[in-house]
């Protein structure tokens, strides 16, 4: 028999299978990397949207999708309970390189092709958000894509035509119910009259009356824009039934359409008491901003009521750092190549300056202003005939927007039965000419543009041409355009010279004969050039002269304003 020693029992602890997570540090390392691939390679673009956030404009909360984009990203990253397992590094390369690819190959090959146009139709903002997806992939994995897709695809939301279609059609029946709303409001708070058709209300003020117009901009269009942003992030990341998200977007935008109505009438007020001056420069800049955000934060303190909660959704058993695919060697590699693309784009997105008409402009002051230079040349002298003041909402305080008349017997080689308008818009804030540019004013207002070309004006100036016209009148408008610094006593200011000749009143013109590299950026056949461009049946100037012929005007204002410059230049050091 053999005796065993029997030891005493002992409960011993459950196994337990812990998964290795990564260090934090690499999870770091890879948002860092993918957030500098972002913002590298689409430098340019990002600020001129964040830029646009100090504008008037009903566009100008655009610049806070990205940040809001971000955040999305960040509130969604968590990896959630019974998501799509996705492991294979093969398909990221799949997925990711056409992503990342296809943008670079976007701003290599449009902006030659489109010129004008991609910067209007902003290409480059359309293409960012596949550019991040693809960073993402490539770099965190497409497991991690998926789970903060939508804050990729909100980026999307910054691309600006859509806004610009919908502001096209629905601003004015906008603008009219608020000044409806405007006028019963002032029937029985008697401190402003409506004294025109167009929204011009009359305040008489301590001192002496004032009007104020409620234009487009004033609506509310501009909170509307700016809580449908706001809101719908805030719907696409809380919880709750796509009805009650509908009802509580739906009521914070009544409601910030009735409180930019409060605005106006405290504008009113202020200046029945106080002035125009305080309420116009004190008050109007920034009581709508304070105004929205009381409607912002109402609307979240309120958003349990209609059903919504915030909250981050449930994290699954896996940890965030561990749920990121790919080795340390192969995200690195990964990196690496994501950041080198990224230089790379960034340098094409910071020459998108080239077809952008404000930046491509830029650079140190040649000449004097408009009406010491331009208004004298060979043939035709410019008279003012119009000053408008009420833009200076737009393009600054110091702005000025002066309107001129060109006539007279022109040359043997130039010259026109009709006269030449040249609106001439001066400022200190460039900035401005691209938040209100020429395009996407007359596309805000329902005009067909067509015909957008760049043109070669002369003494390092390029300029732009396009005809346009409004869909409910017959005339057509051809229109040459261009911006440039100039040197006054207040120091560098710059100006919009915007050339227009209505070619839909029979008028005749006579235009030098193009030279080759004129015809080629218009688009003139070579039988039309060797015909000298031609005429139409009823004698009046066909569409391919009047444009050479507004170019032609446009290169010899640039060539007389730079002569006059140098005269005024060596008069002034003579003295």
């Amino acid at each position: 028999m053999t005796d065993t020693l029997e030891l005493p029992s002992v409960d011993a602890p459950p196994v337990r299978h812990v998964r290795r997570s990564r260090p934090s540090g690499h999870l770091v390392a890879r948002v860092v990397v993918v957030l500098t691939a972002f913002i590298g390679a689409y430098h340019y673009s990002l600020t001129t949207l964040i830029r646009a956030l100090s504008v008037d404009s009903p566009l100008a909360y655009l610049g806070l999708i990205p940040f809001i984009a971000v955040g999305i990203a960040w509130f969604t990253a968590r990896p959630g309970v019974g998501e799509m397992e996705v492991h294979d590094r093969y398909l990221d390369r799949i997925i990711g390189v056409p992503l990342v690819v296809i943008p670079v190959l976007a701003l290599m090959v449009l902006p030659a092709q489109l010129s004008t146009y991609f910067w209007v139709w902003r290409i480059d903002l359309l293409t960012m958000p596949l550019f991040v997806a693809g960073c993402i992939a490539l770099v965190l994995g497409t497991r991690t894509l998926i789970r903060v897709r939508l804050g990729v695809l909100w980026l999307f939301a910054a691309w600006p035509v859509p806004y610009q279609y919908a502001l096209q059609h629905g601003l004015e029946p906008f603008t009219g119910l608020t000044i409806r709303a405007l006028r019963f409001a002032t029937s029985f708070l008697t401190f402003a009259t409506l004294t025109g058709g167009e929204g011009t209300f009359t305040i008489d003020g301590p001192g002496q009356p004032f009007d104020v117009v409620v234009a487009s901009a004033c609506s509310g269009a501009n909170s509307l824009v700016g809580f449908l942003i706001v809101g719908g992030a805030v719907a696409m990341v809380s919880r709750g039934t796509r009805r009650s998200k509908l009802l509580w977007v739906a009521t914070g935008t009544a409601m910030v359409w009735a409180f930019n109505v409060v605005r106006i009438m405290v504008i009113f007020w202020v200046g029945d008491v106080w002035g125009e001056r305080t309420a116009i420069d004190v008050f109007h800049p920034y009581i709508g901003l304070v105004f929205f955000s009381v409607v912002v934060t109402t609307m979240m303190l309120v958003a349990p009521r209609f059903g919504i909660t915030m909250g981050r959704p449930k994290a699954g058993a896996v940890s965030l750092a561990s749920s990121v695919d790919g080795g340390a060697r192969r995200w690195m590699a990964a990196g690496a190549a994501v950041l080198v693309l990224a230089s790379f784009t960034g340098v094409l997105d910071d020459q998108l300056r080239v077809v952008d008409p404000v930046a491509g402009a830029l650079g140190a002051p040649r000449l004097g202003e408009f009406r010491d230079t331009a208004t004298r040349m060979e043939g035709f002298d410019g008279v003012e005939i119009d000053r408008f003041d009420w833009t200076q909402r737009f393009f600054g305080s110091d702005s000025d927007w002066t309107r001129y008349e060109f006539d007279g017997p022109g040359t043997v080689d130039l010259a026109a039965t009709i006269p030449i308008i040249a609106d001439v818009v001066t400022t200190s804030d460039v900035q401005t000419f691209n938040d209100f540019g020429v395009e996407a004013c007359y596309r805000f207002h329902g005009y067909e543009v067509d015909n957008d070309r760049r043109v070669d004006l002369g003494s390092g100036v390029t300029g732009n041409l396009l005809t346009w016209n409004d869909p409910e009148s017959p005339i057509t408008w051809t229109t040459v355009y261009w911006h440039w610094p100039v040197s006054t006593p207040e120091g560098t200011r710059y100006q919009r010279i915007v050339l227009m000749f209505n070619s839909s009143t029979g008028a005749q013109v006579a235009a030098p004969t193009p030279s080759k590299s004129l015809a080629s950026s218009l688009g003139i056949s070579v039988d039309a050039l060797l015909n000298d461009v031609g005429t139409s049946a009823d004698g009046s100037a066909s569409g391919d002269r009047t444009q050479v012929f507004m170019v032609s005007f446009a290169q010899q204002m640039v060539r007389d304003s730079a002569a006059r410059s140098a005269e005024l230049s060596s008069t002034q050091g003579a003295n």
